[in-house]
């Protein structure tokens, strides 16, 4: 996949929040909810020595350097060459707030 096929496919991989207008009977019994931080949804993906973080709409936001998992060019490799690591994520400001308890933030 190239250009626009990569970005169409990044795009339909986040799920979207929905607002809860109303607050049903079962909430605390059948429900999960957390805070969202501030900031811009996004992916944060490292394959082959980079880390690219990609907008909801599957266009790239920032390439850099990582300590993920094959995130960066190192002289040791850090897994499998068609290893990668994904992280739904909140850019806010210069930092990626993870989605999930695994990586608690990744300063860009």
């Amino acid at each position: 996949m190239r250009g626009e096929q990569v970005r169409n496919w990044f795009a339909r991989q986040l799920m979207l929040p929905e607002w809860m207008i109303d607050i049903p009977d079962n909430l605390s019994q059948d429900w999960y909810v957390f805070a969202r931080p501030a900031g811009k949804r996004c992916f944060v993906v490292a394959s082959n020595g980079t880390t690219v973080s990609r907008q909801r709409n599957g266009s790239i936001l920032h390439c850099f350097p990582s300590a993920l998992p094959n995130g960066a060019k190192t002289r040791e490799p850090s897994g499998p060459a068609h290893s990668y690591s994904i992280l739904d994520c909140i850019f806010h400001e210069v930092r990626f707030i993870s989605m999930r308890a695994d990586f608690s933030s990744l300063v860009y």
